[in-house]
């Protein structure tokens, strides 16, 4: 049996050609407009989680390597820091990542959500190593996101790697 046979896990679907883009997105209208059910979702889940990014239409996976690819060697141009790539080039996933659980008091943005709103490249600091997808990406994806209310943090980074090890994703090093 495998690990992703087992689990349960939370999904949301992502259009990235319908993501605002990053003039006209900031977190306080996230649970507005398109990506309102997503950002609804997250902000629900307060405990640690695991998270992956996977490819609807896993034929893509190679073309989508390469727009990534493209879009970090263009480092210079926007500045902002990204994923290393991995020689995996024909796995349905994209990422694969961990987050602490914890929810902000003065807005109730919980660890999870601000994860993904940085992934999907609306965060301001540049330094913050993130997918930056509505920078590069116009393909479908799927945002899994499995809750972890009984484990510690002490485990966190072993079942993110034993994720990455099944799932193989095309950026991330684990």
């Amino acid at each position: 049996m495998k690990l992703k046979d087992v689990i349960r896990n939370q999904k949301n679907d992502l259009d990235c050609s319908k993501i605002p883009s990053v003039k006209e997105f900031d977190f306080h209208n996230r649970k507005s407009g398109y990506l309102k059910d997503i950002f609804t979702n997250l902000d629900s889940i307060s405990v640690h989680s695991l998270y992956w990014f996977e490819i609807v239409q896993p034929n893509k996976s190679k073309e989508i390597k390469k727009t990534f690819a493209d879009y970090k060697l263009r480092k210079a141009e926007h500045g902002r820091t990204v994923p290393a790539s991995n020689k995996t080039e024909t796995s349905k996933i994209l990422y694969v990542g961990i987050r602490r659980g914890g929810v902000r008091k003065r807005d109730g943005f919980t660890n999870i959500g601000t994860r993904v709103f940085q992934h999907l490249g609306y965060y301001s600091k540049v330094s913050t190593q993130a997918l930056q997808l509505a920078r590069w990406c116009n393909e479908k994806l799927v945002l899994n996101v499995l809750p972890l209310p009984e484990v510690t943090k002490e485990y966190l980074n072993i079942l993110e790697k034993l994720l990455a090890i099944e799932l193989k994703p095309i950026v991330g090093k684990h």
